[in-house]
């Protein structure tokens, strides 16, 4: 296998990894430990999404909660969600079972 090279007119490049590192049902739990950490210190997290490439899908997800943001992207809306969660849950501190 030779050297790579940049993708030429028509061809695909490679999406980047994401920083995703478990399952969806996994990563999703994060997200939920993050809005029952908001019910209990009644602040809710606010999250924006948005788009940074179209092709290859890439988006970029900030979570907002008491004036502290995460992020997180990934190559769809949900999964750049909960690593943005993933991200707020570890810097807070909040753990789950």
């Amino acid at each position: 296998m030779g050297p790579s090279r940049p993708a030429g007119p028509g061809e695909q490049r490679p999406t980047p990894p994401t920083e995703q590192d478990g399952p969806p049902e996994e990563m999703a739990k994060y997200t939920m430990a993050l809005k029952e950490h908001g019910d209990r210190i009644d602040a809710q997290p606010s999250y924006r999404t948005i788009i940074i490439s179209q092709y290859p899908p890439r988006f970029k997800s900030v979570v907002s909660l008491e004036g502290i943001e995460e992020n997180g992207e990934s190559r769809t809306k949900k999964d750049a969600k909960h690593i943005a969660s993933r991200k707020m849950c570890e810097r807070l501190g909040i753990r789950f079972a």
